[in-house]
């Protein structure tokens, strides 16, 4: 700091380092502690404050940003998903004529189910016009969970026409999980064209 009260203010003081003398340029001689008072105290006041009035200029030079205030996008509407049993799960995919996405997860203790469960109901809420979308806990039926390829909560599988038409496990993402269900639905469109054609011939 001494160094740039010599150069930077026109500090009297030409020798301003620990251990030297404190000379003025003017060449009188004065008591010590007019020296000291001099070299330590004003000096440093000096320099704060044309550090402050620079720095005031710097600021002033700065334009002003307009504040951007961005608009709140709505939250997408989630569907409630139905919680079956293994009979329930049994009897749905039997009867459905309708994809079946069945989620195997558990509503606590699991991050990974905590981190699927908004954007799988998000996108079941779009699906519900062509899918069927329930949950099962994965716990409490863990045989089969295994049995069709369920080895780590949460999963995702997809039923059509009775049987497995595609599973995901973690980690994945409800997009993935949509693009299965939504294939599965383009299959059984398919299929009943099909089937119609060939009644029509």
């Amino acid at each position: 700091m001494n160094i740039l009260m010599s150069i930077r203010t026109g500090h009297p003081c030409r020798t301003a380092f620990p251990g030297r003398r404190c000379e003025f340029r003017d060449g009188l001689e004065r008591p010590s502690y007019v020296r000291f008072l001099y070299c330590r105290l004003v000096g440093p006041l000096l320099v704060s404050a044309m550090l402050a009035g620079c720095a005031d200029e710097q600021t002033a030079d700065v334009p002003s940003l307009p504040v951007m205030v961005s608009e709140l996008t709505p939250a997408q509407p989630e569907a409630s998903v139905r919680e079956v049993n293994r009979d329930e799960l049994q009897q749905l995919i039997s009867s459905s004529e309708r994809p079946v996405l069945v989620e195997f997860s558990v509503l606590s203790g699991c991050y990974r189910c905590d981190d699927m469960r908004s954007p799988i109901r998000q996108k079941a809420a779009e699906l519900q016009q062509q899918a069927d979308v329930v949950r099962i806990d994965f716990n409490l039926n863990q045989k089969l969970a295994r049995e069709v390829g369920a080895t780590v909560c949460p999963s995702y599988v997809v039923y059509s026409k009775g049987q497995v038409a595609s599973v995901r496990t973690w980690p994945t993402s409800a997009d993935f999980v949509a693009d299965d269900v939504q294939l599965a639905v383009a299959a059984l469109k398919s299929d009943s064209a099909a089937s119609a054609e060939g009644r029509s011939q």
